[in-house]
């Protein structure tokens, strides 16, 4: 499989899930954003990895410095996210409790199994190959700077904490049906994801 078929599997893969969750297992909005903090909670470790990789691979203290300050900014983006996310939930609904949430959302049984014991090792799985595909079978430790591999954290961060913070903004003047939060998530995210994963995919043509 190339990069590029790789990119693509991986991007349509990770927009079904959450929808298959909205259609089939009756997933509400809190649910798909919980969905999305984990994704990215593992986006961040895996960048974590490759930069621990390229690292020893060139031994530049440069590259070190550059690969903590991205993840911590990173990092960062992603409290700073979820504080503005918790807030639009709230206005939305007014009786909204993260952690009830998290527990209930790890502890859902729709087919006779609590879908934390599936879906944890299903991301983590699904990780750990793109990162065997994607990074260490061509090598892109040896021919990308720590830069090319790890902005995308930052960058990422950056954009996703602007929408939460529009989303937000709208939400105090605006009743927002949920619905829209929802869907503008996934079709947002699997949107900005295809195309950078493709221009991606196009330096190693």
């Amino acid at each position: 499989m190339t990069l590029k078929q790789s990119a693509i599997f991986q991007t349509v893969l990770e927009a079904a899930l959450p929808l298959a969750g909205y259609f089939f297992w009756h997933w509400d909005t809190s649910f798909i954003l919980l969905f999305y903090l984990l994704d990215w909670i593992l986006f961040l470790a895996i960048n974590s990895v490759k930069a621990k990789k390229r690292f020893a691979f060139s031994q530049l203290a440069i590259e070190k410095k550059q690969a903590i300050r991205t993840l911590l900014l990173g990092t960062a983006f992603l409290i700073i996210t979820c504080f503005v996310v918790l807030l639009t939930m709230q206005l939305l609904q007014p009786t909204f409790n993260f952690s009830e949430r998290v527990v209930a959302f790890l502890r859902y049984n729709d087919m006779g199994i609590e879908q934390g014991y599936v879906l944890l090792p299903l991301l983590l799985l699904n990780g750990i190959s793109v990162y065997k595909q994607q990074f260490i079978r061509p090598e892109l430790y040896k021919y990308l700077t720590m830069g090319q591999l790890i902005n995308e954290s930052s960058k990422q961060g950056l954009l996703l904490l602007a929408c939460a913070g529009l989303f937000l903004g709208v939400a105090l003047f605006v009743q927002l049906p949920e619905e829209i939060l929802l869907f503008s998530t996934i079709i947002g995210t699997t949107g900005y994801r295809i195309v950078e994963r493709l221009k991606f995919a196009r330096l190693f043509q």
